[in-house]
């Protein structure tokens, strides 16, 4: 018997899809002066013009991504969300909106 195939791999997202992202932010309230940056197949969400990015969401697959926080500590800390582009950047600002102002 032959086994099944395994479910393909999350496709990395695109300019456009970090174009979005930082839209979907900028809707949810004063975010103008955070953006979204594509490096190395994830989308890391950055403050004004710092180097060091706040947060990351990256691609679970079917449209999904999932959220880490960057820890003090240089780790990235995955957390307990997952959802579409407009559910998964509402969960950002709701639960690290402090990180996220100016």
């Amino acid at each position: 018997m032959k086994k099944p195939s395994p479910p393909p791999a999350p496709r990395a997202p695109d300019a456009d899809v970090a174009t979005a992202f930082g839209a979907a932010i900028g809707a949810l309230g004063d975010y103008a002066h955070v953006t979204v940056r594509l490096r190395r197949g994830l989308l890391y969400v950055y403050v004004d013009e710092t180097e060091d990015a706040v947060a990351r969401f990256h691609p679970l697959g079917g449209g999904t991504y999932g959220l880490s926080f960057h820890h003090h500590s240089g780790a990235w800390q995955p957390m307990p969300f997952s959802g579409d582009l407009h559910h998964i950047t509402a969960v950002l600002v709701e639960t690290l909106g402090p990180y996220l102002t100016k």
